[in-house]
C-alpha cells in the first residue's frame, strides 16, 4: 500500500521492463528464471518473461528485461532503481516501462499497451 497524490496519476502494474546489468550468475540467466525484485519499498518475486534481443545473459552483460510479478500488482515509477536477487544471482538496473493496469467500465482489469517495447 502506498499513499500518493492524485495529481501523480498513480498506476499499478504486474508487468514491467527494466534495463539491467547482471552482476553475478553461476550459469546463464534465461526466460522463466524467478528472482526477488526490490524497487523502493516493493519486494516481491517476479519471473523473467523476455530478454530483449537475446536468449540468455551471462555475468556482466546488459539487457532490457520484461518481468512479471508473481503474486499481485505493485506501484512502480519509470526511472526507479531496482535490485534483483536469487541465491548467488544478483543484478541492478532501472525501470524503463510499466504496463499499467486500469479498471475498465465493465469492472475488468485491462493492460495499457501504448509504448510497449516489442521483442
Amino acid at each position: 500500500m502506498v499513499m500518493v497524490s492524485p495529481e501523480m496519476n498513480p498506476t499499478i502494474c504486474s508487468v514491467f521492463e527494466a534495463e539491467i546489468v547482471l552482476l553475478f550468475h553461476a550459469t546463464t540467466f534465461r526466460k522463466g528464471f524467478q528472482v526477488t525484485v526490490h524497487v523502493g519499498n516493493v519486494r516481491q518475486t517476479a519471473v523473467v518473461e523476455k530478454i530483449q534481443g537475446k536468449d540468455k545473459l551471462r555475468t556482466g552483460e546488459k539487457a532490457v528485461v520484461r518481468f512479471r510479478f508473481i503474486k499481485h500488482p505493485e506501484y512502480l515509477k519509470i526511472g526507479a532503481k531496482l535490485l534483483f536477487r536469487e541465491g548467488v544471482t544478483k543484478g541492478i538496473g532501472h525501470v524503463t516501462y510499466i504496463q499499467a493496469i486500469t479498471t475498465g467500465e465493465n469492472g475488468l482489469e485491462e493492460g495499457l499497451s501504448s509504448g510497449l517495447v516489442s521483442f
